[in-house]
């Protein structure tokens, strides 16, 4: 397998040649079920969804009907020989495929690249991190954007990360910081507000690495580093402030929570030089280790399945060839024992998620075009990644 890596605005983008599900290898003909008056098109699978594209991260709507996702296509800048990110989105089908912010919109400029989006529960916008004019926007199917957050306070350029929208989508969260004027010294607080932006409560400060809303609305859940600290735990606090609770403590690095969808579970990514998949009990930290990564590769967790008992997570794969043997690199769904219920794609670089009734999954295919990769500064090769959808079947337990 070759595999190529280009840094796209600070960034590695790694491209490569994946195994693709078998089924994708018998794949039959749309079928049309029905009586003369009422006809309905069996799904077929695995089916693509977007074509010549530079297409990962894909995020499904809660709804089911449409999927949203980063691209790189037509964003090569050759001032600083690199790729900006775009947001579109395709039905769940495969029809619509179109942009919603793109290199070139007004609101943006040059600069423009989608960092980060989240949709709200409303299935009609999303919930973006974008540079360019830098802020948490609010960006709707129909095109229309609005600034709920700026990323600008006066000559000074703030962070902003982590933002979500809270289970009913009357809130946002956020994480906003930038250098103290007193001290020169970064901090970084956390913040709820309304959905429009307005109303701020600040709950938090310290350093963030991923946050995640209880199911009920009621609590948020993150990764902070403190000052006084040399590693991020977890923490949990009420969105009026009234309480705050320490999950962990713990000389390991715990990144990018995510609860399950009962309230029960937390599952979260550890810093062991590379990124290694855990889950804990929400009541009470008990650490469990689920999928470990390849040497020198990270393992990521994708979502969780509707039953709160599974979740999605790809491994890569490492440098010594026996890791292979017992973890394939590839995307998988676990239980909360750490065992491997089932493969679904094998290979490295998939950006992978699930649909919200747990049935469907969509993947990512990336390949180089024929031609050698050109070295830096000049442009950057031609390549592919397309999202595909297929069906996800666990045996009965």
């Amino acid at each position: 397998m070759r595999v190529y890596i280009w840094y796209a605005l600070g960034l590695p983008v790694m491209m490569a040649a994946l195994i693709l599900p078998s089924s994708l290898f018998s794949c039959r003909s749309d079928q049309i079920r029905g009586s003369a008056t009422l006809q309905q098109e069996v799904p077929r699978y695995p089916r693509q969804l977007t074509r010549h594209g530079k297409d990962s991260e894909a995020c499904w709507s809660p709804d089911g009907k449409t999927i949203a996702f980063r691209s790189q296509r037509n964003t090569y800048d050759p001032r600083i020989a690199a790729m900006s990110f775009e947001l579109w989105v395709v039905g769940a089908d495969g029809s619509g495929e179109r942009p919603l912010i793109a290199k070139g919109d007004p609101d943006f400029g040059r600069e423009m690249s989608v960092r980060d989006f989240s949709w709200f529960p409303d299935s009609r916008s999303l919930l973006c991190l974008i540079r360019g004019n830098w802020g948490v926007w609010r960006v709707f199917l129909d095109g229309t954007k609005e600034l709920l957050v700026s990323g600008h306070s006066g000559d000074r350029t703030l962070w902003l990360g982590d933002a979500q929208p809270s289970p009913d989508g009357t809130k946002i969260a956020f994480t906003m910081g930038s250098d103290e004027p007193e001290t020169g010294l970064p901090i970084t607080h956390l913040y709820v507000a309304d959905e429009d932006g307005s109303n701020r409560v600040r709950l938090a400060e310290g350093f963030f690495h991923g946050l995640t809303w209880t199911p009920d609305g009621t609590h948020i859940i993150y990764c902070r580093r403190s000052r006084e600290e040399d590693n991020n735990d977890l923490w949990e606090v009420a969105i009026d402030g009234s309480e705050t609770i320490r999950l962990s403590r713990t000389p390991q690095d715990e990144k990018d929570p995510s609860c399950s969808p009962d309230g029960n579970s937390i599952v979260y990514h550890v810093d062991e030089g590379h990124r290694v998949v855990y889950a804990t009990p929400r009541s009470t930290f008990e650490p469990r280790q689920l999928l470990v990564s390849g040497r020198g590769t990270d393992a990521r967790h994708r979502g969780w399945m509707p039953d709160s008992r599974h979740i999605l997570a790809v491994r890569g794969s490492g440098s010594d060839p026996h890791d292979a043997d017992e973890y394939p690199p590839g995307s998988w769904i676990i239980d909360l024992e750490g065992n491997l219920v089932k493969l679904l794609a094998q290979g490295v670089g998939a950006a992978q998620c699930l649909a919200p009734n747990g049935r469907e999954y969509c993947f990512s295919v990336g390949r180089q075009l024929p031609g050698e990769p050109p070295w830096p500064p000049e442009p950057i090769p031609d390549w592919e990644s397309n999202l595909w959808v297929d069906k996800l079947e666990l045996e009965a337990p």
